[in-house]
């Protein structure tokens, strides 16, 4: 289905169109194909369609759209579910959000942001703040890692300067603990309120990067921690803060009450983790960056050996807990 044009500098290939119409908000495809003219020329035969809707044939983007105000804005991570694209960063001042979200005044000098575009990406189904009031560090709020559950339920880890940072009756831990913390906070599936939010860390500076939500509802959070009493859970792998800075693993339970368990990850050097998956037997995939030549290997990996100048990758799987 693909279209070849001889041309002086060789043969320009173009991939098969690709045809749809929007109807009632859903993407309808169409059946189109390329269609030589006899002269030299092409155009395009396309299958039955609804001539009260526009006919858009092959259009690169499905669609692309701006998302912020008159200040500084960030998006840090995305995930989707049923089309619906969920997004988290940073924001300052006017960002756009929608009536009946959690929060929709700006708390201070930057905050986090959630928010959930419809299928189309023409509208926002849900956009709110997420943040405090502190105005000490001009990033006070991050949002790094955004996921969905199976009921549309956003999960959110990033980092917060706040002491007043938004947390629930009978979250994990509602005190600020040191410089700067880790939060994991989960929304309701309309954005309109906090099914919980925590905060996450010691007394140092921590933050969380990435996050994972399991099938019953269990959020899997990796990040970086400069505490040596960052919270670990008996029986975790590695209960001993190791060097200058330590990536992180904690799995909270639904409810966001309490610790399944949590460790840390590193050797003697600043270590920091960046993205986590989970398997389907439970299993816990992470990943990052460390200049730990002494970073934890097994045995029998593919490299078990520091290569780079200042730092490598890592990929590090976990047993369930």
């Amino acid at each position: 289905g693909e279209l070849l044009v001889r041309t002086p500098l060789g043969i320009l290939k173009d991939a098969a169109p690709v045809s749809y119409q929007r109807i009632d908000g859903e993407r309808v495809p169409v059946e189109s194909r390329y269609k030589l003219t006899g002269d030299g020329g092409y155009g395009f035969a396309v299958g039955a369609y609804d001539p009260r809707y526009p006919l858009v044939i092959d259009p690169g983007l499905d669609y692309s759209t701006f998302l912020g105000g008159s200040g500084v804005d960030t998006g840090d991570s995305i995930a989707v579910r049923d089309g619906r694209a969920y997004v988290t960063g940073i924001t300052q001042y006017d960002y756009p959000t929608t009536p009946g979200a959690f929060d929709r005044t700006f708390d201070g000098d930057v905050d986090a942001f959630v928010t959930k575009l419809n299928p189309a990406g023409s509208a926002l189904d849900y956009s709110t703040f997420l943040g405090g009031t502190d105005l000490l560090d001009a990033e006070r709020e991050q949002g790094f890692g955004i996921t969905v559950d199976g009921e549309g339920r956003a999960y959110v880890t990033g980092r917060t300067d706040s002491p007043d940072f938004p947390t629930t009756r009978g979250a994990f831990d509602r005190t600020f603990d040191g410089s700067r913390d880790a939060f994991v906070t989960k929304l309701n599936a309309s954005g309109s309120e906090l099914a919980y939010s925590t905060f996450l860390g010691g007394t140092g500076s921590d933050g969380g990067r990435g996050i994972a939500v399991d099938g019953n509802g269990r959020a899997y959070v990796t990040g970086n921690t400069f505490s040596a009493d960052f919270p670990t859970t008996p029986g975790a792998f590695d209960r001993t803060f190791n060097g200058a800075e330590d990536a992180f693993v904690t799995k909270l339970n639904p409810a966001g009450s309490a610790l399944d368990y949590s460790t840390f990850l590193g050797g003697t050097s600043f270590d920091t983790g960046r993205g986590i998956a989970v398997g389907g037997s439970g299993r816990v995939y992470v990943t990052g960056y460390t200049p730990s030549a002494d970073y934890p290997t097994t045995p029998d990996a593919f490299d078990t050996s520091f290569n780079g100048i200042d730092v490598d990758a890592f990929v590090t799987k976990l047993p369930t807990g």
